[in-house]
């Protein structure tokens, strides 16, 4: 048991180890996406690295850092061997502190970003998504900042390596991965999820896993990829015959709609997936076609799909929110009824409708006996065990239709639809008995609890408060009647 013991630490560090060694190696061919061009060095996808380096630092923090540092060198060193030739000639044409200053510089920028990022983001409320992106987007536009005029135009100028400006801006990766919008970082979080990294080693759930993080319905969306893609060509075959960008402006339109019915039917991380692919396709047909530059066409396109995408998921989120808080602010904390604002809304609809269509409606006042001397001689939270009590025998007395609220201390009022006179006070007799079968058992003693009801019938030309004050009138003539009785108002 013990060798036991001792040999399943050993695994887990040869497992991470073994790991890491293969995030160094994965380096290599997500750097040499940066190299995808006509001429070399031209890193019109550059910032894929970056975002590479956002995930390693986000996960593993500063050990992240020292991880990138090690994969950079090794793949700087790599891709410039296989463009220049052997070492001996690329130490002839090529300061070898170079390729690691330039790695030092990136990894420290991107690790300097992401510590930011994080101080932020753990003051924030965790449930308001909208307000997550905020010091995201300023994280984001200091990595841009930094990384584009200190690195590329300092360190990769002075060498003189001919580097092309940023093709996709570190600012929409930073929000894409920090926020789930489109955008290649999707592409290593999708690598992430199929290879189950995050459950081998213990990472912490990430703003860029969502509830839908897992993919799914995986023929439906290759197949839907597949479409969008063939539709996509033939649009820009057309153009090219015809001679005419509107075509090609057809074509992006197939793109957007595309990824936002995949945002509304598949995972965030799928999303993600669909969005750079067509984007990167898009921008090698009119690189092929047009003979555009494909970092322009990446980094027009890619922005304004993002903030469509993302727009389409916020607004849902914003408008759930609108409406929890509405409710929220309508209901009454204690016993969960609508309180005097939220019943007095709903209402005014109830009798408006029973106005135009001529049809019946009561309306119900409902007061706790002798509640001042349950609060008194039990206390006030056992008062609030009697209102909690009152108000679930309120609502299991009445009808679905029907609208209850707490209108304020121990009165309680209830609107009832397509109601007449016997109908009103065969349900206020039922909700007089369910109350006065209920028993408040406290420490102090037990207390049986009773109630008074009044009820008034809807007359032409009144509104609501009027029907209230006369409901209002009838509960204290019950009241003055002896009390655990219904009395209807003349």
């Amino acid at each position: 048991m013990l060798a036991a013991a001792t040999n399943q630490p050993q695994t887990s560090v040869v497992k991470k180890a073994s790991v890491m060694c293969l995030l160094v190696l994965l380096w290599v061919p997500i750097d040499g996406l940066a190299l995808l061009s006509l001429h070399s060095l031209e890193r019109v996808l550059w910032s894929a690295e970056m975002g590479y380096m956002f995930a390693l630092c986000l996960y593993f923090g500063w050990r992240g850092a020292m991880l990138c540092l090690v994969a950079a060198a090794i793949s700087n060193a790599f891709w410039l061997m296989i463009d220049i030739g052997p070492v001996s000639h690329l130490l002839a044409r090529l300061p070898i502190e170079s390729s690691f200053v330039t790695a030092l510089s990136s990894v420290s920028v991107i690790f300097l970003v992401t510590h930011i990022y994080l101080l932020f983001y753990g003051q924030i409320n965790q449930g308001r998504a909208h307000v997550r992106l905020v010091p995201a987007f300023v994280a984001a536009l200091l990595a841009s900042f930094l990384v584009a005029y200190i690195n590329l135009h300092g360190i990769a100028y002075f060498y003189d390596f001919e580097l092309e400006k940023l093709g996709l801006s570190p600012s929409m990766l930073a929000m894409a991965f920090f926020s789930g919008i489109v955008s290649l970082s999707g592409l290593f979080c999708l690598l992430f999820d199929w290879l189950k990294l995050g459950s081998k080693l213990n990472w912490p759930v990430k703003l860029v896993l969502s509830r839908q993080s897992r993919p799914r319905n995986r023929a439906n969306y290759f197949l839907l990829l597949v479409l969008a893609a063939a539709a996509v060509c033939l649009l820009f075959y057309l153009g090219n015959r015809l001679q005419s960008d509107v075509w090609h402006m057809l074509a992006g339109l197939v793109i957007i709609a595309a990824v936002m019915h995949v945002s509304i039917h598949f995972s965030e991380l799928q999303t993600a997936g669909a969005g750079a692919m067509l984007v990167s396709m898009l921008a090698a047909l009119e690189h092929s076609v047009l003979g555009n530059s494909l970092n322009d066409s990446i980094e027009i396109f890619l922005p304004l799909l993002a903030i469509t995408v993302y727009a389409q998921r916020l607004i849902p989120q914003m408008l759930l929110e609108q409406g929890r808080l509405r409710r929220k602010a309508d209901s009454d904390s204690l016993t969960h009824l609508l309180n005097r604002r939220g019943f007095t809304a709903a209402a005014h609809i109830e009798l408006e409708r029973a106005v135009r269509y001529q049809r019946p409606l009561a309306v119900l006042m409902l007061d706790i006996d002798h509640f001042k001397q349950v609060n008194d001689t039990h206390g006030h939270q056992s008062g609030d065990v009697v209102l909690k009590l009152v108000s679930r025998s309120l609502m299991r007395g009445l009808r679905s239709e029907a609208i209850c609220g707490r209108w304020g201390g121990e009165e309680f009022i209830a609107v009832l639809p397509e109601c007449d006179a016997k109908a009103a006070e065969i349900c206020a007799e039922r909700i007089r008995r369910l109350i006065g079968s209920e028993k408040a058992r406290f420490a102090t003693g037990t207390v049986v609890v009773t109630a008074s009801v009044g009820i008034a019938l809807m007359q032409p030309n009144e509104d609501l408060e009027q029907v209230a004050a006369r409901a209002d009138k009838a509960l204290y003539q019950a009241k003055r009647q002896g009390r655990d009785q219904a009395v209807l108002a003349s």
